[in-house]
């Protein structure tokens, strides 16, 4: 039996969506089981007896992690035999995010019933679903890392070879890379390899600001923030309605939250950083707007709806960097971030697959579950500003223009999803959609329980900073419909739009990469002539029978003419 004032300590709804779960804590290697039974399927699957009973578990191997991320726990488990001393943990932050991935991988399962029919295709939706549910759970870099490339290879597959699932490939290779470069330089100053250890070392780290800078562009590309984004409209128009809730977890799992863990929200004053970032968040909202609204697919509008909510989540935690109290109101920013990431992954989710109940429902249907998803990111942004209120002119005023932005694309995305122009799906999409917009409504509540616990005096929440904000988002997302109309007999843009300039100039590189070599092996080929034909003259002059062949040739008149002028030349120089 647990003391009382034990249980009396576990906090709410952040550190347990079940406070009363305290009786599970001498369990610290529960949370393994997340990542462990997908990997144990996946073991079962290689025995034939097995074989059937596995293809049909497999759509529900993400259930027991979405039911340790509501009743687990916290915890951490050592795991000094692994990865240079990796660990796993279950922290505030990893529970929002676990189960979120946790329930977009159940949409996904639900939505492969047909699909899951074999054992490869088992094998490869088993391998990334454990690397997803492990990345909520890393407790340190190099098992982000590892987590990260078990999601990657798999969903690979599971795209099935297609644009986008290529240069996803590509993209987490160089992003590996440039975090590796990152914790290089980190380690260089003693930092360790936790996650919570690297964070505070980061502000006093040589060199922070490369860094930083290798981190952003690192979890930045994983995340599909605007400038980084080239994979994720290619991918999210070409994948079928089951890996598309899955692209959206490797997105929350894989960029957004290591980048949340790594940066010193609360322990750095960088006012230069902070707004050198705020800026970068308009920059990347601005593009994703003017490049998302000309998109002739609902799916690659969404998805640059998608890339626009990663780069202001960016700038909202740019605050945490303009002052050390930024975003202190009575919930910290550290608190509130990983719910409302959560929430507006699984309204993104449910986005994506509200289109394709439009065909199978008509219009109205697939509007109100496109609207209700919707609705669930921009609550969620509006969460997020009420514990950002804090900061300096020069990091909120850029955020106002990106929540403009952002607006316009999530409304322009509810006008999309109901159009006869999206692809036909199946009657699954709709019951996954409205099951996903449920649970996020009942993760809006458990996100709210935090408040109701410790109310926030009126001075926390300033309103100067609170109703700006809200009236771009809310204005953004009414004009969203009517502006994607405005704009409809302009030139389409195709998805993945600096894909289409760096395949551009990738093809023009090779092009002449190829030119200067036909130039240079003309020239060498030309030189190999020139050398065997020297050669050759020099081997017929070397050989004693050609010089007397040379020399007969001449006339005895010549021979005695040069013998005179060799003597005369003798005679004048002797005298």
């Amino acid at each position: 039996m647990v003391p009382a004032d034990r249980r009396a300590g576990v906090p709410l709804s952040m550190n347990g969506l079940a406070a009363d779960s305290a009786w599970l804590e001498p369990v610290p290697w529960l949370p393994a089981l997340a990542p462990l039974w997908p990997l144990a399927l996946l073991a079962a699957l290689a025995l034939p007896p097995l074989r059937t009973t596995v293809l049909g578990l497999a759509r529900w191997a993400a259930l027991p992690a979405l039911l340790i991320a509501i009743a687990a726990p916290a915890a951490a488990l050592p795991l000094p035999g692994l990865l240079l001393g990796g660990s796993l943990q279950l922290d505030a932050a990893g529970r929002w995010l676990l189960a979120a991935v946790g329930l977009l991988w159940l949409a996904a399962g639900w939505l492969a019933v047909d699909w899951l029919r074999t054992p490869t295709r088992a094998t490869a939706f088993l391998l990334a679903m454990a690397g997803a549910l492990w990345l909520p759970l890393a407790g340190d870099l190099p098992s982000v890392l590892a987590a990260s490339v078990l999601a990657a290879y798999p969903l690979y597959c599971l795209l099935g070879g297609t644009r986008g699932g290529r240069v996803l490939l590509v993209s987490v290779v160089i992003a590996d890379l440039l975090v590796l470069e990152a914790l290089l330089l980190m380690a260089k100053g003693g930092a360790g390899l936790d996650l919570r250890a690297l964070q505070a070392a980061l502000p006093e780290a040589k060199g922070h600001g490369i860094v930083l800078t290798l981190l952003l562009l690192g979890f930045g590309a994983k995340a599909g923030l605007m400038g980084l984004h080239y994979w994720l409209a290619p991918a999210t128009q070409e994948a079928p309605a089951p890996q598309l809730a899955q692209m959206v977890a490797f997105t929350l799992a894989a960029g957004l939250l290591p980048l949340l863990r790594l940066l010193p929200l609360a322990g750095a004053h960088w006012p230069s950083a902070a707004a050198l970032l705020a800026w970068l968040t308009l920059a990347g909202c601005l593009w994703a707007a003017a490049a998302g609204l000309l998109q002739a697919a609902p799916r690659a509008l969404t998805a640059y709806t998608l890339s626009a909510l990663t780069t202001l989540w960016l700038g909202l935690m740019a605050l945490g960097l303009d002052q050390p109290a930024a975003g202190a109101a009575s919930v910290p920013v550290e608190g509130v971030l990983p719910a409302v990431f959560a929430l507006s992954g699984v309204g993104v989710g449910a986005l994506l697959l509200a289109g394709g109940a439009t065909q199978r429902h008509g219009r109205l249907v697939g509007w109100l579950l496109a609207l209700l998803s919707a609705l669930l990111a921009v609550l969620a942004v509006l969460g997020a500003l009420l514990v950002t209120t804090a900061g300096g002119d020069a990091v909120h005023h850029p955020l106002i223009g990106a929540l403009v932005c952002t607006g316009l694309l999530l409304g322009a995305s509810v006008g999309a999803a109901a159009e006869r122009a999206c692809a036909p799906g199946s009657g699954r999409e709709y019951s996954v959609s409205a099951m996903l917009v449920a649970a996020g409504l009942v993760m809006l509540v458990l996100g709210l329980l935090p408040l109701s616990a410790a109310p926030p005096t009126a001075g926390d929440w300033p309103l100067d900073r609170l109703v700006a904000p809200g009236a771009a988002l809310l204005g953004g997302f009414a004009a969203g419909p009517i502006t994607r109309r405005l704009l409809a007999r302009l030139p389409r843009i195709p998805p993945g739009d600096v894909l289409v300039i760096i395949g551009y100039l990738t093809a023009r590189l090779v092009g002449a990469w190829r030119r200067l070599g036909a130039v240079i092996g003309g020239w060498r080929n030309g030189l190999i002539t020139a050398g065997a034909q020297v050669y050759q003259r020099l081997d017929r002059l070397s050989t004693p029978e050609n010089g007397e062949r040379r020399l007969r040739r001449w006339s005895t008149a010549t021979l005695l003419l040069l013998l005179t002028g060799v003597v005369l030349a003798l005679l004048v120089r002797s005298g």
